[in-house]
């Protein structure tokens, strides 16, 4: 008999007062499902990414070496160039070129197929998804690695036996991985399938009183997931197609689409509850009757020109090709501002909006989503006659990253600018959505205007003009 209980220290008792576990949402949401589906899970990643880890905000901050005097991935010339990555002799004997890796970092193009078929429900039959996302990231079997990337499906359709065709743009569905090559033997693309569900005003109701707190919480549900082995890579010489399995259910017990359901009716028949009398399997177990999917994947080694842009970017990344573009614009304007006279990248902070905003920008992702709008309108060819080309050097890339970046710099501090909350809070989403619009469409500087009041900046700090890799690290002797 256990008289006395382990008290916690004084500093987590605090925490666990305080704080709201970020999944309460998530399962509350699978709890209340009048079935139970037996693939439904809270998405693995999201938690992640709302702690502010495997973001693509993550990217633009320079890792510091052991010693914390150099920055180790962000090689610079005395001329400001960024150099490329990973140069070094590669443990597993891979070189760059069309093998699909460059020196001890591997990459290549990932792309998925125009339609994924199979993709179970979640088991919340009353209520339509009001988001459907796929999110990639590298993993090793035990942790995550690098920057995740989301991806939106073109359309969502019925499918059979009560599943969803999940279906992509070709161009929008592929993505750039890098890999380090200590991480080659044991590396996978995990890919998961997540849906999200309109906030009721019930919901709301329950969700923690303070806005950043709520935006903790995790909403999405993955209902499907998929490893993609990424072992060979340095033997990529030209398009290789494979098949997975979609599983379900924990990222540790990798159970297939049917062993998910067979446990489920496993579980319900321990519980006794009741089914049809000689029918498989109870009528309570939504998604029973599921069989196997696959996932079509196509593995192909990049270019000699992608290789080179490539190989500007982190070590262990998984990026859409929008994304890539963008990152290695960043890490090419931060390059050129941190290069010294010796070489190495300086340490001392650097001043610009572009610097310092887009970090703040990718983690937004309303203004994310804006961004990259505007990015992609910025790169693409214009289809009107006698438009100019889009920019092709990188003096132009360069300055059409810092025209996008500039636009919505101003929304990060601006009062009209609404705060974000749970993300799958439609009104509050719509309504900064809205907010960017508007914005846009307005001149630049109209928030020099008498009359613009509601765009003027919120009391300014002079850290948000300033970027440099130890801006994070606070204080230091």
């Amino acid at each position: 008999m256990q008289l006395f209980k382990k008290a916690l220290p004084p500093w987590q008792r605090v925490r666990r007062a305080l704080g709201h576990e970020p999944l309460a949402y998530a399962n509350a949401l699978l709890e209340a499902a009048p079935l139970r589906a037996p693939t439904a899970r809270p998405s693995a990643l999201q938690p992640l990414l709302k702690r502010g880890q495997h973001s693509q905000a993550t990217l633009c901050t320079p890792c510091l070496s052991l010693c914390g005097t150099r920055l180790e991935d962000l090689p610079v010339d005395r001329s400001g160039k960024l150099g490329p990555l990973g140069l070094g002799g590669s443990s597993n004997g891979s070189s760059s070129g069309s093998s699909g890796s460059s020196g001890a970092v591997a990459h290549c193009h990932v792309s998925l197929g125009s339609t994924v078929k199979g993709v179970p429900r979640s088991g919340i039959t009353e209520r339509q998804p009001w988001v459907h996302a796929a999110r990639a990231c590298l993993y090793d079997g035990s942790r995550f690695h690098g920057a995740a990337q989301e991806l939106r499906p073109r359309r969502v359709k019925a499918g059979a036996r009560g599943t969803y065709t999940w279906c992509f743009d070709a161009a929008e569905a592929t993505l750039l991985v890098r890999c380090p090559a200590e991480l080659l033997p044991r590396a996978q693309l995990y890919i998961e399938f997540n849906v999200s569900y309109e906030l009721t005003a019930e919901e709301a109701a329950r969700l923690p009183p303070l806005l950043q707190r709520a935006a903790r919480q995790v909403d999405e549900v993955c209902v499907a997931w998929a490893l993609v082995s990424l072992s060979g890579l340095p033997t990529l010489h030209a398009a290789r197609k494979l098949s997975v399995l979609l599983r379900g259910g924990p990222l540790a017990r990798r159970l297939t689409l049917q062993q998910c359901a067979a446990a489920a009716v496993a579980a319900a028949a321990a519980a006794g509850l009741p089914g049809e009398a000689g029918t498989y399997p109870p009528a309570e177990v939504a998604g029973a009757d599921i069989r196997d999917a696959s996932l079509a994947v196509r593995l192909s080694p990049l270019s000699a020109a992608d290789a080179a842009g490539a190989a500007l970017l982190p070590a262990a990344a998984v990026l859409g090709l929008p994304a890539a573009k963008a990152v290695g614009c960043y890490r090419q304007l931060l390059a050129e501002v941190l290069a010294t006279a010796e070489g190495p990248a300086s340490l001392a902070p650097a001043g610009g909006a572009v610097l310092a905003g887009f970090p703040a920008i990718l983690a937004d992702a309303d203004l994310s989503d804006a961004f990259f709008s505007l990015w992609k309108q910025a790169t693409s060819p214009r289809k009107a006659k006698g438009a100019p080309p889009p920019p092709s050097t990188a003096a132009e890339l360069a300055a059409a990253f810092r025209q996008c970046c500039a636009a919505l710099w101003p929304l990060l501090g601006a009062q009209a600018q609404p705060p974000a909350g749970i993300a799958n809070a439609a009104a509050r989403r719509n309504e900064r959505r809205g907010s960017i619009r508007q914005f846009l469409q307005q001149h630049p500087a109209v928030g020099l205007g008498a009359g613009a009041h509601a765009w003027l900046h919120r009391p300014f700090d002079a850290a948000e003009l300033r970027a440099g890799p130890l801006e994070g690290l606070g204080a230091t002797v």
